[in-house]
C-alpha cells in the first residue's frame, strides 16, 4: 500500500480526495501519466488546473477524464531542513514534529519509489516469461505443423508411388496383350503347325540304348538340318542313319 501517493482513475468528476498526510500544501502535486519509480510525467499547475477545496480535497479545472489515470503525490523536500534550530532558542513541539516528519515522509516517499520499482520490474519479468513462453508454444506448433506436412508428403508420395506402380503394370498387361493381339493375328506357316508333331513321330521310331553307336533306328535326316524355332533338344532323339545326332 502506497504511503505517499493516490492514483485515482478519472471518472469525470471535478473532486478528487487527498488521503495521505502531508506537512505544507506546496508538498502536495498533480500529475497525468506519471512513474513513481522514475518520476516522470505531466504535472498539472496548481492555481491554474486544480485548486484545494479543503485540506483533503482538491477540485480540478476540467473533469477528469475516464480511464484517464491521475497521480496525487507528496514531495516532500529532502534536499534542506524545514527547520532550522537556533542556539539559545528551545525547540518547540511543533518544530519537534515538523522535524521527525519531514524525516519521516521523506523516507516513506523513497520507500515508495523503490517499491514502484520492483513492481515495474516484476511486470517486466512476467512480460518476458509470458513472451518466452509464447515463442516456445509458437516454436512447438511450427515443429508440430512441419512434422505434419512431412507426414502428408511422405503420404502423397506413397500414393504416387502406387500410383506409378499400378500405371507401369498396366501399361505391360497392355503391352502383353497387344503381344497376344498381334500373335493372334498373325498366321501360322504349315512348317510351325507341323514341326511338334513330326517331332513326336520321329521319337516313336527311336529304339536301342542311349550311348550306343548307332542309336536306333529312325527317319534319315540331312545333317544340320533344324526345325526353325525348336532346339535339338525338343525333337531328340532324332538322329542321323549314321548314329549322330542332328
Amino acid at each position: 500500500m502506497a504511503l505517499s501517493y493516490l492514483q485515482p482513475v478519472g471518472n469525470g468528476t471535478n473532486i478528487l480526495s487527498v488521503t495521505f498526510p502531508y506537512l505544507s500544501r506546496e508538498h502536495v502535486k498533480v500529475y497525468t501519466g506519471y512513474d513513481v519509480a522514475t518520476g516522470a510525467g505531466t504535472e498539472l499547475v496548481a492555481g491554474l488546473d486544480w485548486t484545494w477545496l479543503s485540506d483533503t480535497s482538491i477540485w480540478t479545472t476540467v473533469p477528469s477524464a475516464h480511464g484517464v489515470v491521475l497521480t496525487i503525490i507528496r514531495k516532500t523536500p529532502s534536499d534542506a531542513r524545514l527547520v532550522v534550530w537556533a542556539k539559545g532558542s528551545p525547540p518547540t513541539p511543533t518544530d519537534l514534529n515538523t522535524s521527525d516528519l519531514q524525516n519521516l515522509y521523506a523516507v516513506q516517499e523513497q520507500q515508495d519509489r523503490n517499491d514502484s520499482a520492483i513492481i515495474g520490474l516484476g511486470a517486466s519479468a512476467a512480460a518476458a516469461n509470458a513472451a518466452a513462453a509464447n515463442a516456445a508454444a509458437s516454436a512447438d506448433n511450427a515443429a508440430t505443423q512441419a512434422a505434419a506436412a512431412i507426414a502428408s508428403v511422405d503420404v502423397a508420395t506413397a500414393a504416387a508411388t502406387a500410383v506409378t506402380t499400378t500405371a507401369n503394370a498396366a501399361s505391360s498387361a497392355a503391352n502383353a496383350a497387344v503381344q497376344i493381339a498381334t500373335a493372334a493375328a498373325t498366321p501360322q506357316s504349315a512348317i510351325q503347325v507341323l514341326e511338334p508333331l513330326q517331332v513326336l513321330v520321329n521319337a516313336a521310331f527311336s529304339v536301342g540304348r542311349p550311348g550306343a553307336i548307332p542309336f536306333g533306328v529312325g527317319p534319315v535326316l540331312t545333317p544340320g538340318t533344324a526345325f526353325s524355332g525348336i532346339s535339338q533338344s525338343d525333337y531328340y532323339p532324332i538322329h542321323h542313319a549314321s548314329g549322330s545326332f542332328c
